[in-house]
């Protein structure tokens, strides 16, 4: 059996869920031999990797590696279900693809092989600094589409997939196709009773049912509700509100108020639109049906309020719109900002837990530095500002901190000197990332 490390155990379920960590080792059985390379998403039932089949050379999965319930448990009913389900929509062009499943020799875990998305998540998409959706109406439309016939797909074959988000919508390379995943919390039956089933702030209000006065619920117009909430979280890069219920402030005010929607959001009168024939949260029966949701977005010029009308509105919209629907970032910016956010990561793990007056002033010059680094990551040049050790040279730390005509490369930063040459700092966590940052801007050329 192979060796795990016990990473999460937190569940209040049937029994208590626990994810392994699985990288780099070998699992499976005689017929299926896997090596597991890296995780590549976690989930409530479990853990999904990056692997390839040690039979066939050059075949690669996205591998959901689960711990294998009971037998005749519920969590075994429930694997079987999900493997059930995506066999039965997996041929569609835009849902992922089933490979195979299997278990290990001891039937301790329980392995469902996809093909591998390289693209990542939607959610990973939204977030991308380099924001692919802002002003993108051709990109928005295209890959919504593609949901919908997915997701019209799927109930059409009597699935209801109960849990859509960004998170469970990957990507290929070029982000111009998508492919819905993650059947674990899917259903064959459109009349529902698995109240306050899949994530909170995609849940319909029936769903969640918080009055308890429901005894049933639509399952396909609780995904139709899901999708609405998709649309607004690749238009404006946040949801909604937290939870459809009358307790929460900002589903209480959509309530209240018909213009909640231009008074929040930077979409179109088209958009807006869509969105009130999508959230009926009084009336499930009355929300809009698919083939009225494609016609729809097919028709939409464009998803995005005009830079007038939001000049005009809202303080709560014009937040949004400078977050959101600014000018995107160049490649070599949006490379810059990775680089950055992965240094500061480092350096808060590294030295937070450090007390010596060295490590303190240390964090202080890279907190100086990063900051500075992240500013002119903003503007149209990325040049970096150059780190001196303090306790070497303190007069000149303080004058090669804002630098403009520092090269970019790890040769400079190595070789100049100070903080960069030293041994100590060279083989700390810290400064190995400091590494790859430096190789991420090899070669990037400096205005």
């Amino acid at each position: 059996m192979p060796t795990h490390k016990l990473i999460s155990v937190d569940s209040s379920e049937e029994r208590k869920r626990e994810i392994f960590e699985l990288s780099n080792k070998i699992v499976g059985n005689n017929y299926h031999p896997m090596e597991l390379i890296r995780v590549v998403g976690h989930g409530g039932w479990g853990t999904v990797y990056y692997g390839h089949s040690l039979l066939n050379a050059g075949t690669y999965y996205a591998v959901k590696v689960m711990p294998l319930g009971k037998a005749h448990s519920g969590v075994r009913r429930m694997q079987y279900k999900e493997l059930c389900s995506l066999r039965k929509v997996s041929k569609h062009p835009n849902i992922t693809k089933f490979e195979l499943s299997f278990t290990d020799k001891e039937e301790k875990y329980f392995f469902l092989c996809m093909k591998y998305c390289e693209g990542g998540s939607l959610v990973d998409a939204i977030r991308h600094p380099r924001r692919p959706f802002a002003r993108n109406d051709a990109l928005v439309k295209k890959l919504f589409l593609q949901l919908l016939d997915a997701v019209e797909h799927c109930h059409k074959l009597g699935v209801y997939h109960r849990d859509l988000k960004p998170d469970n919508i990957l990507l290929d390379k070029t982000w111009s196709n998508l492919y819905l995943s993650d059947f674990g919390l899917a259903s064959e039956t459109k009349k529902n009773t698995g109240f306050t089933t899949g994530t909170r702030n995609y849940s319909s209000p029936e769903c969640i049912n918080h009055d308890k006065k429901l005894t049933t619920y639509d399952a396909e117009k609780t995904d139709i509700w899901a999708l609405g909430m998709i649309l607004i979280t690749m238009l404006t890069g946040h949801s909604l509100w937290k939870e459809a219920t009358i307790e929460d402030r900002n589903f209480r005010k959509f309530m209240e108020d018909d213009d909640f929607f231009k008074k929040n959001c930077p979409i179109s009168e088209e958009t807006v639109n869509i969105c009130r024939r999508v959230f009926t949260y009084d009336n499930a029966s009355s929300r809009i049906d698919i083939p009225t949701f494609r016609e729809m977005i097919k028709n939409v010029k464009t998803f995005y309020m005009s830079e007038e009308d939001i000049a005009q509105s809202t303080s709560q919209v014009k937040e949004i719109a400078q977050k959101f629907l600014t000018k995107p970032m160049s490649e070599e910016q949006a490379r810059a900002h990775q680089a950055v956010r992965e240094w500061q990561k480092a350096l808060a793990e590294t030295y937070d837990s450090e007390d010596s007056n060295s490590s303190n002033e240390l964090h202080s010059e890279c907190s100086t530095c990063l900051s500075e680094m992240m500013g002119r990551i903003a503007s149209k040049t990325i040049p970096l500002p150059q780190l001196t050790d303090d306790r070497e040279s303190s007069d000149q730390a303080s004058d090669s901190i804002g630098r403009m005509d520092t090269p970019v490369s790890s040769g400079v930063m190595s070789e100049g000197g100070g903080l960069f040459a030293s041994k100590t700092f060279n083989r700390s966590p810290l400064g190995l990332v400091w590494k790859s940052v430096m190789d991420t801007f090899e070669g990037v050329s400096i205005v």
